[in-house]
């Protein structure tokens, strides 16, 4: 059947045959015209969509828009004029108005009568708009001047540096008052290469840093993570002027550098739920260093600031990958106040010297060696100069650790050992509670045995040492990591005969916190350690209690059948994190099948999926049908096609899910029609998409109008 726009095509190509000119322009201008006032209406809808989304400059473009459309609606005139009111263009709004009466008052004169009162009515409201908006235009109040200093000082804090060095360019009375402000200046954080890496539109670092010399005494902590001719700037800055305030200086000397990602990382049980903390995860990422750095400049010369920030330093992070600089030695002999503290340099000797003649206040350390081993001989020393160390890393670890830790008087909450080129891992900050801080008045010292909550084992270790750990700590150990190592030859390591971990799992896996163990992290760093691989099955079948496992880098090479299979049976596993593997791995299918044919007896309710890879289309079907989710998260690196192709059926059977509430699909291609089909979920409550699904205002208007509403957000 014939449409009515296929009819008036049908007219106007009649009349043209006919040679009747005139009647085939009538009936296509009346056509057009028509179409061009439905699609005016419809864009004045998706403005008003933009707006509650809160787009506010797509908001206006369609109400521009729908002016050009149809330039004789009086009413797009009123909704586009009301637009710039409301964003603060009175002058703007003024001229639409202006313009709308113009067309009421042309259209008046050639009127018949009965319309005249609906164009007079219409003649009043933009008269009553062109008189509001030119009161707000000449009452404008200086909020930066007039605003009380609490409220003021609430607001600014709040504001991103960048902003903050426009407003005080608009004058005097602005610029005096902002700079007055310790609040604003609180942070500064120079990182063009993490803004370059993610083509976000951030201004230059430069500008950034034009006000600093003039806050410097309000600074609290500051991050360098850009070219060396910037941080010479900023040493050279730190030499002149007191940074009176700084607790927190961040500096990475460019070459090889890591990027940072967030995560939740598992840290104590609330309940039943787990429940999660910020931690930090790395990838590296190559930045070429710039051509005109500074030719009397190193950053040996750091250590020359040193003396000027010791006395309030707190927190120090020095990472230079391919820059010499000052030593952990003395950076801890010039700022005995430091509590935490990161730290990797190319040069060997930068962990020497480590005997001082004073104890630190160290809590937190993570010496992350990339090209160097950590020297064994500075161990001892170190755990001797820090009685309130709790929490640490060590990278490039090729010795066993316990026996430096039974001979020390330390009492670590979090210990993190890992091998040499480690790219990935969490910081062992995330397990420090208040009550870990050892220096507080009257509080007594911790037992020296039994406070252990994270292990990470990535590293050198003998059978023997890791049971003497693990049964000391068995009250307390919240969560263990395991990771695969490189291959040791035994000229390089004589001391370490004993048997190794995979070798003697018989008898580990045997000891009672395995039974008592809440979460388990596995890392396959080093794909040809074939000994870890054979027994991931003996050590998931040992913790048969736990709520959180982890899955990190299984992959690389062709993994053994049923490799994960004994995790389909733990009756208390409820989150679920896969990390960095491949989605079409057979060992990783068979266990998402087994979760699926247990139905309901699965009790899995978190699954999160990050940096994983390949043709995700299996995996993804699976995961839809386990019945108990609650929240389910999709990272990156997911093969576009193959999740394009079952994204609708995807959706489909997510709807299905009675239970899920949370849902992150950033990397799965949804089309407009898979997003419809998840409106017809009964639970779900936040959604989370990435900035290229399409969404039409028919399908946003249905995630709103649920019952309850679905709340959308971008990534």
């Amino acid at each position: 059947m014939a449409s009515s726009w296929d009819r008036q095509i049908t007219d106007t190509e009649e009349a043209l045959a006919k040679d009747d000119y005139n009647d085939a322009i009538r009936q296509s201008t009346k056509a057009l015209d028509n179409l061009f006032l439905q699609a005016s209406t419809m864009v004045r809808v998706r403005s008003r969509a933009w707006g509650r989304k809160g787009d506010l400059s797509k908001q206006i473009k369609d109400a521009t828009l729908a002016l050009e459309w149809t330039p004789r609606d009086a009413e797009a005139y009123l909704h586009c004029g009301r637009l710039y009111a409301a964003q603060g263009n009175q002058q703007k709004a003024m001229d639409v108005f202006e313009k709308g009466l113009s067309i009421v008052s042309s259209s008046s004169s050639s009127s018949s009568r009965e319309n005249d009162n609906d164009n007079e009515i219409l003649s009043n409201t933009f008269k009553a708009e062109i008189y509001e908006a030119k009161a707000r235009l000449f009452q404008r109040i200086d909020f930066f001047a007039k605003c009380p200093y609490d409220i003021f000082t609430n607001v600014v804090k709040l504001l991103p540096v960048d902003a903050l060095n426009e407003c005080a360019s608009v004058n005097r009375a602005w610029r005096s008052k902002i700079l007055s402000c310790p609040s604003a200046w609180r942070e500064f954080n120079f990182d063009d290469n993490f803004y370059d890496t993610y083509q976000q539109d951030e201004p230059p670092i430069e500008s950034l840093a034009s006000l600093l010399p003039q806050v410097t005494q309000h600074v609290e902590d500051l991050t360098l993570r850009t070219n060396t001719t910037f941080i010479a700037k900023m040493v050279q800055l730190m030499r002149e002027k007191r940074f009176s305030s700084l607790r927190t200086l961040n500096v990475w000397g460019p070459g090889i550098m890591k990027c940072t990602f967030f995560f939740f990382e598992y840290v104590a049980l609330d309940e039943r739920k787990l429940k999660y903390d910020l931690s930090f995860f790395y990838l590296v990422y190559t930045v070429v260093e710039d051509q005109d750095t500074p030719k009397d400049f190193t950053y040996d010369k750091i250590a020359n600031i040193l003396p000027n920030i010791s006395g309030t330093l707190k927190e120090l992070t020095l990472m230079l990958w391919n820059h010499n600089g000052p030593s952990l030695a003395l950076i801890l002999s010039v700022c005995r106040n430091l509590t935490h503290v990161t730290f990797s340099s190319p040069d060997p000797r930068a962990l020497l010297g480590l005997s001082l003649s004073f104890s630190t206040n160290l809590v937190s350390l993570e010496i992350r060696a990339e090209s160097n081993e950590f020297p064994e001989s500075e161990l001892d020393n170190l755990f001797q100069r820090s009685p309130h160390l709790r929490c640490m890393r060590l990278d490039g670890c090729q010795f066993d650790i316990i026996p430096h830790l039974n001979r020390a008087s330390i009492h670590l909450v979090a210990l993190l050992i890992h091998p040499l080129e480690f790219q990935y891992g969490a910081s062992p900050d995330a397990y420090l509670t208040d009550d870990d801080y050892p220096n507080k008045e009257g509080r007594e010292a911790p037992p020296k045995h039994g406070i252990l909550r994270y292990f990470q084992s990535g590293g050198i270790m003998s059978a023997e040492s890791l049971k003497q750990l693990l049964t000391e700590n068995h009250n307390t150990l919240e969560k263990l990591g395991l990771a695969s190592h490189q291959d040791i030859t035994a000229e390089d390591h004589d001391g370490l005969s004993q048997p190794t971990l995979t070798d003697s799992w018989q008898t580990l896996g045997q000891l009672p916190i395995f039974n008592k163990l809440h979460a388990l992290a596995l890392n396959s760093t080093h794909n040809h350690d074939t000994d870890f691989y054979d027994k991931v099955p003996d050590i998931l079948r040992s913790c048969p209690n736990i709520t959180s496992l982890t899955l990190h880098e299984f992959n690389e090479r062709p993994l053994p059948h049923n490799l994960f299979a004994p995790a389909a049976d733990m009756k208390s596993l409820t989150f679920l994190e896969l990390f960095s593997m491949d989605l079409e791995s057979p060992p990783l299918i068979e266990l998402l099948q087994k979760l699926v044919i247990h139905g309901t007896r699965s009790t899995i309710d978190t699954l999160q999926i990050d940096g994983c890879y390949g043709r995700a289309g299996d995996a993804m079907l699976l995961i839809s049908k386990l019945n108990n989710l609650q929240e389910l998260s999709f990272g990156d690196d997911l093969d576009e096609h193959s999740t394009s192709i079952c994204a609708e059926q995807f959706a489909r059977n997510l709807a299905r899910l009675p239970k899920l509430q949370m849902l992150d699909v950033t990397d799965v291609n949804f089309s407009n029609e898979a997003l419809q089909l998840l409106c017809e979920s009964k639970s779900l409550e936040y959604v989370t998409l990435n900035g290229t699904n399409g969404i039409s205002i028919e399908t946003l208007a249905r995630f709103l109008q649920h019952d309850p509403p679905i709340h959308l957000s971008y990534s």
